[in-house]
């Protein structure tokens, strides 16, 4: 029998190149497998039933792991020029990782790259070898823009916010930088929120991840102001509550905004726009009220939101039997209050919420 192996990363992780099977056994191996085989052991993967022994090893190369699929030293440039080697183009300022996103069953990772193009999104799955924990590539996901005008540059900055479900089968994509989200033409940056969902085809024993573009959300497009749709958001670990956020709302340098969508199931395609969340502060129009930022609980009955430009505080919505958000409460923090004023650092609650 022989087994004709890849060293990489300091020799202590083989890369299986190509195989000859011999003796019937409970054994399994894959080609592009990533396995930690101790000296002399038998070698026991999960597809075939056959033992390997080790009779080549080729000498140490470095290499970069996102062209083969293990990404546990993921770094940008090419480490090897041999012929037919898997290689990485160099992309200068790509900034991968700008927004970051890991399921609750820590399983799926979703990262972005805002400055490739109009931004893409790249996903993995971790998985144990030898024992260690990495992070897996599975695929790459770019914006299709819906028909009807939409189109996507490079200040799209497809990949500003990412937010996969708790268990990694959903994502959305903030793409606050697109300009044209249907047929009114642009040059001002509108945004949209692309919605995805994960799908595994296998053939031939081979698993393959792509990622289906659902539905992509916007508002109706402007050309006198940055509305910045998408930004910020967030979405529930169910997926069926996403919050997202808009700049210059009712006009240029108005106040900013926050969406609540809602999806009646887990399969549904369809986002419906639930309510409309204002800040208290807009009332009067005393203070200057930006983008907001957005952070939901699990299931998304709680919400708070920091508008930028309020007075250094954050509101806290509940959820009420309507499936509308009521603010609850204004927190406060110490910085505030000054001592020498004989004022206490407080909570100020809403007086008409049932919760309080």
């Amino acid at each position: 029998m022989a087994l004709c192996l890849q060293t990489i990363f300091r020799t202590i992780m083989f890369r299986i190149s190509s195989i000859t099977t011999q003796d019937s056994a409970d054994y399994t191996l894959n080609l592009g497998d990533y396995k930690k085989p101790n000296y002399n052991d038998a070698i026991r993967f999960d597809s075939d039933n056959y033992y390997y022994t080790v009779l080549n090893v080729s000498p140490e190369i470095l290499q970069d792991w996102g062209t083969t699929g293990n990404t546990t030293e993921n770094e940008q440039g090419v480490f090897n020029t041999t012929s037919g080697f898997p290689q990485q183009t160099k992309t200068l300022s790509g900034k991968f990782g700008y927004a970051t996103h890991m399921s609750n069953n820590d399983t799926y990772l979703a990262v972005s790259e805002i400055n490739d193009g109009p931004g893409n999104v790249e996903t993995y799955k971790k998985d144990i070898v030898g024992g260690v924990p990495q992070w897996n590539y599975e695929a790459q996901v770019v914006p299709t823009p819906p028909l009807g005008g939409a189109s996507v540059d490079t200040d799209t900055n497809f990949g500003k916010t990412v937010a996969l479900t708790g268990d990694g089968q959903y994502m959305v994509v903030g793409a606050p930088g697109q300009k044209q989200v249907d047929a009114t033409p642009s040059t001002t940056a509108n945004g949209a929120v692309y919605c995805y969902r994960r799908n595994v085809t296998v053939a031939l024993g081979v698993e393959t991840i792509t990622w289906t573009q659902e539905n992509v959300l916007n508002l109706p497009g402007v050309t006198d102001r940055d509305l910045n749709f998408g930004a910020t958001l967030d979405l529930s670990e169910n997926g069926l509550a996403l919050f997202v956020s808009v700049d210059n709302a009712t006009g240029p340098n108005t106040k900013g905004v926050v969406y609540y969508y809602i999806r009646t199931a887990p399969a549904s395609t369809i986002w419906t726009l639930q309510q409309t969340i204002t800040s208290a502060d807009i009332i009067g129009g005393s203070v200057d009220v930006g983008q907001p930022r957005i952070t939901c609980n699990q299931d998304g009955t709680d919400l708070l939101i920091y508008w930028q430009g309020v007075s250094n505080k954050i509101y806290y919505y509940q959820r009420n039997i309507d499936n509308k958000y009521l603010l609850a409460q204004q927190i406060i923090p110490r910085s505030n209050y000054l001592s020498a004023n004989g004022r206490v650092a407080n909570l100020r609650m809403n007086p008409i919420a049932s919760h309080f």
